[in-house]
């Protein structure tokens, strides 16, 4: 499949469909553990200049106002990875795995170099150039793999509010905010178990009409702030982008022009489920790409993802 991106103004695509995921770490130990469980894959994206001089520009300045104090915070929230089967599923803690694995990898790609807080394993952060650094702080929304076991969790409904409660803070105080999760079809985002209709599928009309997760960032994101935010989400810029610049003008907007994908297929290894066969995983590799960006306080982006070829045992070595 072919995807485009072009940050802060225009975006990438993906699709979602996943089988199973990985329990989410509870230690920088764990976390190293599940890293080392998931895919090594390689991808060749093109490279397309950004050409509006006037957003350019902007975009400039405000990579600069994110290092006036020396460190860019970037929040990452991984919504609710609700992706049905059976038993239904939660892939938050994959994907999660997936993108730091990529963090952390062997500097020639974007980007990369990034090494976990020995103190906060949810904190991955780089020494840049000139004494500066950015952070990326992740935040995760299911407790368990396993939505059917997420739902009838109280401690779920309270990891829920604190999350909402979490990207609430950020959207008013934060420079750079990222979403990676469901988009709900305009009611996105989403930290929790989602509604369901009776044959158990998403309640897509409710959120239509209801938009929650708009109405938060609504209600939250004030006007120069956050600088960046980005929803690498089912087609983003359609759903969240003309209303959250009403609230925010000036803000850089990254977002996804149609469905976003994330496909792979588990096994079984030391009674732990591991990615098997990752196919592709646009939206957290445009994520990736916007980090890169910020790393780098580069304007011009990769933009093109090329289809990826069927993964061999030799991607796993």
């Amino acid at each position: 499949m072919n995807a485009g991106l072009i940050l802060f103004g225009a975006w990438l695509i993906l699709q979602l469909s996943p089988s199973h995921a990985l329990a989410e770490p509870s230690s920088a130990s764990e976390a190293t553990q599940t890293l080392e469980q998931v895919a090594k894959i390689n991808q060749k994206p093109a490279c397309d200049p950004w050409s509006s001089m006037s957003r350019l520009k902007k975009c400039q300045e405000k990579m600069r106002r994110l290092y006036q104090d020396g460190v860019a915070n970037i929040h990452l929230f991984m919504g609710y990875g609700d992706s049905g089967g059976s038993p239904p599923v939660a892939t938050d803690a994959v994907e999660r795995a997936y993108l730091v694995q990529k963090l952390y990898a062997t500097c020639g790609v974007e980007p990369c170099g990034f090494r976990a807080d020995p103190k906060n394993a949810n904190h991955v952060s780089k020494s840049l150039p000139g004494g500066k650094k950015i952070v990326v702080k992740l935040y995760t929304s299911a407790l368990s793999d396993r939505d059917d076991l997420n739902r009838k969790n109280p401690k779920q409904a309270e990891h829920t509010k604190w999350m909402n409660e979490k990207f609430k803070t950020a959207l008013g105080s934060s420079e750079a905010v990222f979403y990676v999760g469901h988009s709900r079809d305009g009611g996105g985002p989403d930290f929790g178990p989602p509604r369901l209709l009776k044959g158990g599928h998403t309640d897509y009309s409710w959120y239509r009409k209801n938009r929650p997760g708009l109405k938060m960032i609504q209600e939250n994101m004030k006007k120069g702030r956050p600088e960046i935010y980005g929803s690498f989400s089912c087609d983003s810029l359609k759903h969240f982008a003309a209303p959250i610049r009403k609230v925010n003008p000036d803000v850089i907007y990254f977002g996804t022009t149609r469905l976003a994908y994330y496909n792979y297929t588990s096994k079984v290894v030391n009674q732990v489920s591991v990615p098997d066969r990752i196919g592709y995983s646009e939206s957290i590799d445009s994520a990736l790409i916007a980090i890169g960006g910020v790393a780098d306080q580069r304007c011009e982006f990769n933009t093109t993802f090329k289809k990826m070829k069927q993964p061999t045992e030799a991607d796993y070595e």
